[in-house]
């Protein structure tokens, strides 16, 4: 018995050492082993990373007509079923095609997931946050929505930002536990404008309001905690840098002369920038890159907040090549957005080291949630917001009847808006006739 105890412990060893190798293995297809002279990288925190580098904005689930839900999927749980099914979907396609509207809105009515992203996702970064090689949907950059049949249909649809539909082929019917255990619950219907108004639009409108919180919010940054995080940002360094403290409670770090500069405003917004990433040119991966973001990220998001990736841009400056990664946080899995669509976070690597950093960072805990006993009192549905906005939206907009305003919505989705105070507010995001609306749910004005 003692020598088939050893026998057992010694292999459960073997296969711990060798799921290690093969992670570490598995992760320099995306990390290349040039940038690890900029940054150490785990394999545990390099999954983790990419993972939720990129979410959906909001997922619906269709059961049939007239039997839809639509999910703010707070902390990615129904996203990482969905991208299992992706991953192996995109691992083995076997044809892809373009297709008619008609077709795919038909395919809609079906019991399906929908994944939408708004605004669209590069498939590039779609394609390093699933793990795989570098590959292509087809010849377009931007994924709007991507739908997955879950009854009798082996293929994947695809939504651009442009338009354009394709079908892709794989082997294997799609198949989601999860949402089968989801219409055994209790869960919030959705209706699309053309089944409500008979309007053009198919845009999904819930049954009532929509009771979530707003925050108040403040700097995460103090006297206390500004030093070390601008010592985590040049490292050794710190100790030869230039630090001075302006009248307004900005903190401003430099070194080498001001080739490195941090600075540090008391509301929360932060900027850097590093010239000296242009020299030694260092080939590094769009993925790897992600990755350094990400990191050099964490060292101001005191508050442990997900943020995910809504843009990637190549970056070119004096010969040198990089990428430009745009982000904004989820909080309780909703996207935050600045009025006037300000990019909240923008980061840009090059040669494996971050050149360029700006980024808005607020705090908050649930003792700061703006609530009232009589909530279902003053929330405001989208309807009850088109209502009282409505002579406003036409004076912008243009159109000639209720009719003509549902056909020319395109985007309802629930959201947070930072506020003059940049408190959290929720709010409805709305595009009409191509415009950008931000509507309180809880006081149904106009941002």
């Amino acid at each position: 018995d003692l020598l088939i105890g050893a026998a057992l412990l010694a292999l459960i060893i073997f296969l711990l050492i060798s799921s290690i190798v093969l992670l570490s293995v598995r992760f320099e297809l995306f990390v290349s082993p040039s940038s690890v002279t900029a940054t150490t990288f785990d394999a545990v925190g390099v999954e983790g990373i990419l993972k939720s580098s990129v979410r959906p904005t909001s997922i619906i689930i269709r059961y049939g007509t007239n039997n839809v839900t639509k999910l703010v999927d707070k902390d990615g749980f129904y996203y990482q079923e969905a991208r299992i099914v992706l991953r192996d979907s995109l691992s083995d396609i076997t044809g892809i095609s373009e297709i008619p509207e008609e077709e795919y809105r038909e395919t809609k009515i079906s019991k399906s997931i929908q994944l939408d992203f708004e605004p669209a996702v590069n498939q590039r970064l779609l394609y390093g946050s699933l793990f795989l090689e570098d590959g292509s949907f087809g010849d377009f950059e931007n994924i709007r929505e991507v739908l997955m049949p879950l009854a009798n249909d082996t293929s994947i649809y695809i939504m651009t930002s442009d338009g354009k539909f394709f079908r892709i082929n794989n082997k294997a019917i799609n198949y989601m536990p999860y949402v089968d255990n989801l219409s055994k619950q209790k869960y919030a219907k959705y209706y699309s404008l053309e089944e409500l108004f008979d309007s053009s639009s198919d845009v999904l409108i819930s049954d009532g309001a929509i009771s979530i919180p707003g925050y108040i919010t403040a700097s995460p940054f103090n006297e206390e905690n500004s030093g070390p995080v601008s010592r985590s940002v040049f490292s050794s360094r710190y100790d030869f840098a230039n630090r001075i403290q302006e009248l307004d409670g900005t903190t401003i770090t430099s070194n080498d002369y001001g080739r490195e500069l941090l600075k540090i405003s008391p509301d929360g917004r932060v900027l850097y920038s590093n010239t000296d990433a242009l020299s030694n040119p260092v080939k590094t991966s769009m993925t790897s890159s992600l990755v350094i973001a990400y990191l050099f990220l964490d060292k101001f998001n005191l508050n442990n907040d997900v943020y995910t990736v809504e843009d990637v841009r190549d970056f070119t400056e004096n010969g040198t090549n990089g990428y430009t990664f745009l982000l904004a946080p989820r909080i309780d899995g909703l996207r935050a957005c600045l009025k006037n669509e300000d990019i909240n976070t923008e980061i840009s690597v090059v040669n494996g080291r971050v050149y360029s950093f700006s980024g808005l960072f607020r705090t908050y805990d649930e003792s700061t949630e703006e609530s009232s006993e009589a909530a279902d009192e003053y929330v405001f549905s989208a309807l009850d917001v088109l209502n009282i906005n409505y002579d406003s939206i036409k004076s912008l907009v243009g159109f000639k009847d209720s009719i003509e305003l549902f056909d020319r919505i395109s985007l309802i989705d629930v959201v947070y808006v930072y506020d003059d105070e940049l408190n959290y507010v929720p709010a409805y995001k709305m595009i009409i006739g191509g415009k950008i609306f931000y509507f309180s749910t809880l006081s149904g004005e106009v941002f």
